[in-house]
């Protein structure tokens, strides 16, 4: 059977939630131009200066998702006094 993700309206980009996977379509996620339904008009996802972030996101949020033992990386900093 084939396999059609929900488009936003006039078919341009697909409906896809924050870790770039179809909201219709389980492990059907985009990646390249699809990817800027996120941020369209909002962020400069659409540029390559801003694609590279997003292709990285993605396969870090893959990796933590398929691969054992490999948590999203994060960085806890120190609270700045203000005042």
């Amino acid at each position: 059977a084939p396999v059609t993700p929900a488009f936003h309206e006039k078919r341009r980009h697909p409906v896809i939630a924050s870790n770039f996977e179809s909201v219709n379509v389980p492990d059907f996620f985009v990646a390249g131009n699809l990817m800027h339904s996120r941020d369209w008009k909002r962020s400069s996802g659409g540029f390559i200066h801003g694609f590279r972030y997003l292709c990285r996101t993605l396969a870090l949020q893959m990796r933590e998702r398929y691969v054992a033992n490999a948590p999203y990386p994060t960085q806890t900093l120190p609270r700045c006094a203000v005042g």
